[in-house]
């Protein structure tokens, strides 16, 4: 158990709670990924669901065959998010070890469990839940539907907008901590945060996909 040691006249500290970090992943990442999975729809002749406007649906597809990643997959997004997750597992440790301040380091390396795509469509939602048998739980975010924003705009006027957002839960109400954090969706946004944090999506109503994928990662040493 780390004992907490100031070591300056004045701190403030944030020793308790999930950290969540976010990275901003490159334009030509989201077109790959973007690409293998319309070449796997296409090769499956999917043919497209027809969506009732007045039913809401739960998300249903993690576990459809042509949505889970393979190793291609899984190593193309492995070399191009392996600083980012190694840096945040790092800050993740810094803070649990009452440590004052980052320190690299080359001793860790990371494993992504499981992969794969989430296509969420008008009236579909994700309940709250959390991830098992892993450390890390993400978000990246790959498509959008077209006309997405007027929908926002006309949901923001709710002081609770929510249409199509992704929200963390964590702990009870306080005064002075969050316990609700809502996030709009924007392409090429990534989120990695603890796989126990608890999180849902809301339903959004605007024709079209809304394309994600998620990870399950664990971190051992090298």
């Amino acid at each position: 158990m780390p004992i907490f040691q100031p070591t300056k006249n004045k701190q403030f500290l944030s020793p308790f709670g999930p950290s969540i970090g976010f990275f901003q992943m490159d334009k030509t990442l989201v077109n790959q990924l973007n690409s293998i999975l319309d070449k796997r729809l296409d090769e499956l002749s999917e043919v497209k669901n027809k969506y009732n406007t007045n039913v809401i649906r739960k998300i249903r597809n993690k576990e459809t065959k042509e949505l889970k990643f393979d190793n291609k997959v899984i190593s193309i997004i492995g070399n191009n998010l392996k600083f980012f997750l190694l840096e945040y597992f790092m800050f993740t440790e810094t803070r649990r070890l009452l440590k004052n301040e980052y320190q690299p380091n080359n001793n860790y390396n990371f494993e992504i469990k499981t992969g794969w795509f989430v296509r969420q469509f008008e009236n579909e939602y994700n309940p709250v839940h959390f991830h098992e048998d892993c450390r890390l739980s993400c978000v990246g975010y790959l498509k959008l539907p077209k006309n997405i924003e007027e929908e926002w705009n006309e949901d923001s006027k709710d002081s609770l907008a929510s249409n199509g957002h992704i929200q963390f839960i964590h702990g009870s109400k306080s005064d002075t901590d969050l316990t609700l954090m809502r996030v709009k969706p924007q392409i090429g946004d990534f989120y990695v945060f603890p796989s126990s944090l608890l999180h849902t999506v809301y339903p959004f109503y605007t024709s079209g996909e809304r394309r994600s994928f998620s990870m399950n990662i664990n971190f051992f040493k090298a």
